[in-house]
C-alpha cells in the first residue's frame, strides 16, 4: 500500500479547449465488502484479511472525439493521515477508461480512515490540452449496505459444486434489501476462470430482483473450477455531477465469491465393426486423449489422434479391434482425468468490481 504525505495543489490553467463531458456515460466510486461462501450456509462475517476494498471508476463512449490523459481523485475532507489525502490515480485500461481497486484492508476502521464518508473530487486531464474535466460526489452517513448477504441457497450450493456443463444450469441466491436512501440497487455476477481472467459468464446491472443464476449448456467447460462473483450494490445517483452534465453514482457493495466446479468429460468407448470408437464431449476442448499400453509406466502416455467433429457433437478416434490391450485418458493443463477422476482449480486473492 503506498503512502505519501503532501498537499495537492491544483495549479491547472483553465483555456478555451473543448470539454469532453457529453460522452462520459459515468463517474463512480463504491465502498465493498468481501465474503466468501465456502458451503451451503451463508457467509455472516467478511472475508479476513481480504475484507475491505474502495474502487472508482471514469468511462467515455469509445465514440468520443475527446479522450483523457489521465485521472486522479481525492478525498476533500480526509484527515492528514489519511492515503487519501493526496490524490489517488486511476490506471488507464484504455483512452476511455480509467478504474482504480484499493489494496485490500482487514480492518474496517483502518479502511475508513482512508475512504471515508464525505466529499470527493475526481479531474480528468483531456488529452493534448492543459484542460480537465472535472466532477464531485459525496458518500454519505450512514453506509447503505444491503442487511442482507449475497449468498446462494443451500441445494443452489451443493449443485454448484458438480455442474455438467453440457446441461443448462438455474441456481438460486437470496435476493437483498434496498436501504432507505439508495436510489438503486443492482446485481452483478461474474463468472470466471482464475486461472486466466477469462469470464465465461456475466450479468451486468440486472434489477435487484435477479433472485437466480441462469447458465446455457456450452457455456461452461469440462473439469474445472470457476470462481463466481456476486455484488449486491446499493446505489446513490447523482445528476450533473461531471463537469455540470454528466451522472455520477456512489455504490456500498456487497461481494460474496464462491466456487462452481464442472464434472470432468465422459469417455466412452463401443465396437464398431472391426473398430472401437473411443468418443468425449466437444464441449471439453481443454482436454486432449492420451494412450498408453503400459500403465505401470507413468511415462509411456502418449498424445492420441483424435477425429474432431463440430461443435455440439462428439470427439472421437476409432482404432482396430486387437488382442493387445490400449488404455486411453484424457488430460488438460490443471487436472487429468482418468475413468472421471476429481476436477482441479482454486481462486485468487484479488477481486474486481465489474464495469457500468
Amino acid at each position: 500500500m503506498k503512502i505519501m504525505l503532501y498537499l495537492r495543489l491544483l495549479t491547472l490553467l483553465l483555456i478555451c479547449a473543448p470539454s469532453a463531458w457529453a460522452q462520459v456515460t459515468n463517474f463512480g466510486l463504491f465502498k465493498v465488502t468481501v465474503y466468501h461462501q465456502t458451503n451451503s450456509t451463508p457467509p455472516t462475517t467478511p472475508d479476513f484479511p481480504n475484507a475491505y476494498y474502495f474502487g472508482a471508476q471514469v468511462n467515455l463512449t469509445d465514440d468520443s472525439p475527446y479522450y483523457y490523459s489521465s485521472a486522479d481523485f481525492f478525498w476533500i475532507g480526509a484527515p492528514p493521515t489519511s492515503l487519501t489525502y493526496n490524490p489517488v490515480y486511476l490506471e488507464e485500461t484504455s483512452p476511455y477508461n480509467f478504474n482504480y481497486g484499493s489494496p485490500f484492508y482487514a480492518d474496517k476502521a483502518a479502511f475508513d480512515a482512508d475512504f471515508g464518508d464525505g466529499d470527493y473530487e475526481l479531474d480528468a486531464t483531456i488529452s493534448g490540452s492543459p484542460s480537465y474535466d472535472s466532477g464531485d460526489l459525496t458518500i454519505p452517513s450512514p453506509e447503505l449496505y444491503s442487511t442482507n448477504l449475497a449468498a446462494y441457497a443451500p441445494d443452489s450450493w451443493n449443485q454448484m459444486q458438480s455442474v455438467d456443463p453440457n446441461t443448462d444450469l438455474s441456481v438460486y441466491l437470496n435476493s437483498f434489501d434496498v436501504m432507505p436512501g439508495a436510489d438503486e440497487a443492482l446485481t452483478f455476477i461474474n463468472v470466471y476462470d482464475p486461472n486466466f481472467g477469462t469470464s465465461y459468464y456475466y450479468t451486468n446491472g440486472t434489477s435487484l430482483l435477479l433472485t437466480n443464476l441462469f447458465i446455457p449448456a456450452g457455456t461452461l467447460e469440462y473439469g474445472k473450477t470457476y470462481r463466481v462473483d456476486t455484488f449486491f450494490s446499493s446505489r446513490v445517483d447523482t445528476l450533473d455531477v461531471w463537469s455540470g452534465y454528466a451522472p455520477g453514482f456512489m455504490g456500498f457493495d456487497n461481494l460474496t465469491y464462491t466456487e462452481l466446479t464442472t464434472i470432468p468429460p465422459p469417455l466412452t468407448i463401443a465396437p464398431s465393426g472391426n473398430n472401437v470408437v473411443i468418443s468425449w464431449p466437444s464441449l471439453a476442448s481443454n482436454f486432449t486423449l492420451e494412450s498408453t499400453t503400459n500403465l505401470l509406466d507413468p511415462t509411456s502416455w502418449s498424445f492420441a489422434a483424435s477425429i474432431y467433429q463440430p461443435p455440439g457433437l462428439t470427439n472421437s478416434i476409432s482404432v482396430p479391434a486387437t488382442n493387445s490391450a490400449c488404455f486411453y485418458r484424457l488430460t488438460s493443463f490443471f487436472v487429468i482425468v482418468i475413468g472421471g477422476g476429481p476436477g482441479g482449480g482454486g481462486h485468487p486473492s484479488v477481486v474486481t468490481h465489474p464495469p457500468n
